[in-house]
């Protein structure tokens, strides 16, 4: 299934991965189809055309990835495991 996907700017999920980013980053994460890496796939599209869930693509990303070696520091990728969990209990009510 090679469908676009589009996530609402102003959705739950998506302002909760922003505070999420902000809170771990200090700063404010890029939103949007972002060049040039809104050109790879991911499953994204299936999870909001085939189990109608929102979806959207936030991760460590960076210098190495979309390479054949392809890999992230491991100081991204641990706060992109913060980013993650604080959008999970925000959006279910565990954020206080």
């Amino acid at each position: 299934m090679d469908q676009p996907f589009f996530a609402d700017p102003d959705g739950q999920v998506v302002a909760a991965v922003n505070a999420a980013y902000r809170t771990v980053r200090g700063e404010e994460q890029p939103t949007g189809a972002v060049r040039p890496y809104c050109f790879y796939g991911s499953d994204a599209s299936l999870l909001q055309h085939a189990a109608g869930m929102p979806g959207l693509v936030c991760g460590p990303g960076g210098k190495y990835n979309t390479m054949p070696d392809e890999r992230v520091r491991i100081s991204d990728y641990l706060d992109m495991v913060r980013i993650h969990q604080l959008t999970v209990e925000a959006i279910c009510g565990l954020d206080g």
